[in-house]
């Protein structure tokens, strides 16, 4: 188990080997202005996300940061992209509000300070998913072409800024001698992308599922119960390549309370998104 949970809180177990070594390399410092930097994003996003009433889920205290797992159900565009936004700008303002103060203080350290929330702003503006640039293109792409083409959008993308990272870490690695940029391009390529990878392919199976049915004439039936306080991305990731599926949704108690095809399921994707509960579709469902 690799965190200790305090209710909502979860510490990393692995926090105070990363402070000892830190220490022992005398970078200790910059360890703790980066973290800050990375917890004034988080808390940024969290308090736009209250502010629409969103909730936070889980607050998530890692080695090299934290992280708020927020549970976003609102419909506005708007909304959701000022949430995303919140993070970068907040690390915008910490910088700008430094240098004013510049003068006053230690330089080297007022230095540090800009230059890590320059980074860490500018880095997340990237638009890559899960990055907040990456969540900005998707609420966008989603309305306006669909679940299937959204991925699509966001994983051209993806190849698109890495190719171009690495282009760029070229001149700097042979001129400068810093190899950060192409540390960051080696980071992303080989970040944790399965979800989205995942959410990819079923678009894809799913799009293309009608011309297979035509085809063959016949398609299996494949029935998944979830819980109703799953999200729809939760259930996207069950179905398979060459079966049609019928979801059936239960509450805590084990009752049926809706069901569901999988072109609705589709549908409720590109109307309120991966993190939407079935509980909050049937609610909003009723509502409508």
């Amino acid at each position: 188990m690799r965190y200790i949970k305090f209710g909502k809180i979860n510490l990393d177990i692995f926090i105070p080997i990363v402070l000892i070594i830190s220490y022992l390399g005398g970078f200790v410092g910059q360890l703790i202005m980066a973290y800050l930097a990375v917890f004034i994003h988080e808390a940024a996003h969290a308090f736009v996300a209250l502010i629409f009433r969103c909730k936070v889920k889980r607050l998530y205290f890692l080695s090299f940061g934290t992280k708020i797992e927020l549970e976003i159900n609102i419909e506005s565009r708007f909304s959701k992209c000022l949430i995303y936004a919140a993070g970068p700008l907040i690390n915008f303002l910490v910088a700008i509000v430094t240098m004013f103060f510049m003068c006053n203080f230690n330089q080297e350290i007022m230095k540090a300070i800009v230059i890590t929330n320059l980074c860490l702003g500018f880095f997340n503006l990237l638009p890559l998913s899960p990055l907040d640039g990456g969540e900005i293109l998707s609420i966008f792409t989603y309305s306006r072409y669909g679940l299937f083409y959204s991925q699509k959008i966001s994983h051209i993308t993806f190849i698109l800024v890495i190719i171009l990272l690495s282009i760029i870490s070229i001149p700097f690695a042979l001129f400068y001698n810093n190899l950060s940029i192409l540390i960051l391009a080696i980071f992303l390529l080989f970040k944790d992308r399965k979800y989205e990878k995942a959410a990819f392919t079923n678009a894809r199976n799913l799009y293309y599922r009608r011309a297979r049915l035509i085809k063959k004439g016949y398609y299996g039936v494949r029935e998944i119960v979830v819980l109703e306080r799953l999200t729809l991305g939760d259930a996207f990731k069950l179905m398979d390549f060459d079966q049609y599926h019928l979801l059936i949704v239960l509450n805590d108690n084990m009752k049926i309370v809706h069901r569901l095809t999988e072109s609705e399921l589709l549908s409720a994707l590109n109307d309120f998104g991966y993190g939407c509960t079935f509980k909050e579709l049937i609610t909003k469902s009723m509502n409508s």
